[in-house]
């Protein structure tokens, strides 16, 4: 099959995804819309579900100016921004690099996932501008130090407005983003466990600082997670819970799950004893774990020079390294994770995660 038949053939494939997608959100549970039914009804004013201030409200604010086609319920919020995102993420297909079988399979995935869970009425669909924002920054024709500037100021925005913890992606990508760059400036090679482990030494040094400059939010970012699942155990939609193995609230437990949890939430493995219904999910986040690791090899190795993807993988392993903080559950890590998709997408479905080009590399 020639490069453009494959490229249309998968275009089409595109929106059976999206379409599957929306049957989908038309049968799954209503735990998976709580935030999304609540901003509809903030949206109408209709009352039936109880408006909440802070980001909520900001959130329906802007939905409530975008709305100019008086959309009332969350079918046709979810319908109307799904054909629109992902028309627009799919102009991508046909300017990006040709994708083997094996991104393909990974980027339909991405499609059922967005129409699922971001392409809706939401904080979400918020959050995924951000992300292009960030993506746009990235590429901006524009010094190192100018687009980092920008990057963080775009996040701790964020942090003021919809997420709060967002100010901690700014610190971790700029500290990620010196750190990469000085590498890749060295003389040394260093191998991604040892690169890996560098970044955990910058979450320690974090957490050791915070913990005694500033204490009280050094306890809301190292107990947020025990405090959200606490009186959850058991519970019917807590099925997915990412509990602290090691309970307690002192420092040193805190530094031993931080890298427990990162590894449970990158090899979920534990989900698939929990029903067959998230083997995909599983297989889903596996391919995503891959392709970072392949990633890292090419900047640490200096196949990736380009400084729009390091500053993209940079904004990419922030958030990573936020998350393993506070998600609660895998299905909000999930959710998240996919907001993300304007920025994994330009390092995923690259030429340096390719299946072919990662095995002539080992081969080499």
């Amino acid at each position: 099959m020639n490069t453009q038949r494959r490229k249309t053939t998968l275009l089409i494939f595109t929106f059976v995804a999206m379409i599957v997608a929306k049957i989908l959100v038309l049968n799954l549970p209503g735990k998976y819309f709580y935030d999304n039914t609540r901003i509809v009804s903030m949206v109408n004013k209709d009352g039936l579900i109880p408006s909440w201030t802070g980001s909520y409200e900001t959130t329906a604010n802007i939905f409530t100016f975008l709305n100019v086609l008086n959309l009332r319920t969350m079918t046709e919020w979810s319908l109307i921004l799904g054909i629109i995102l992902t028309s627009f993420v799919s102009v991508f297909i046909f300017i990006n690099t040709n994708l083997d079988f094996y991104q393909e399979l990974f980027w339909l995935c991405c499609i059922v996932l967005l129409n699922i869970y971001v392409f809706n009425i939401g904080k979400d669909s918020i959050q995924f501008c951000f992300f292009l924002l960030a993506f746009i920054f990235a590429k901006m024709k524009a010094s190192k130090t100018i687009r980092i500037v920008c990057i963080s100021i775009l996040f701790y925005i964020e942090s003021v407005y919809f997420r709060s913890y967002f100010v901690l992606v700014a610190v971790f990508f700029i500290a990620i983003s010196i750190l990469t760059f000085h590498i890749q400036e060295s003389t040394t090679r260093i191998k991604p466990i040892s690169y890996y482990l560098y970044i955990l030494l910058v979450v320690y040094m974090f957490l050791i600082a915070a913990s005694v400059l500033f204490p009280e939010q050094y306890d809301d970012v190292a107990n947020v997670r025990a405090g959200v699942n606490e009186g959850r155990e058991g519970a019917a939609d807590a099925a997915t819970l990412i509990s602290n193995l090691i309970p307690g609230e002192s420092l040193p437990i805190a530094l031993v799950n931080y890298p427990i949890n990162a590894i449970r939430m990158l090899l979920p493995l534990e989900l698939v004893f929990k029903g067959v219904t998230y083997i995909p999910f599983v297989a889903f986040q596996l391919f995503a774990t891959i392709y970072l690791v392949w990633y890292s090899k090419g900047i640490l190795n200096r196949t990736i020079t380009n400084s729009s993807c390091i500053l993209s993988y940079a904004i990419y392993l922030a958030f990573l390294l936020t998350s393993f903080f506070f998600e609660p559950d895998f299905g909000s890590w999930v959710r998240h994770e996919m907001a993300a998709f304007p920025v994994f997408q330009y390092l995923f479905f690259s030429k340096y995660c390719k299946f072919d080009t990662h095995r002539k590399e080992v081969s080499a």
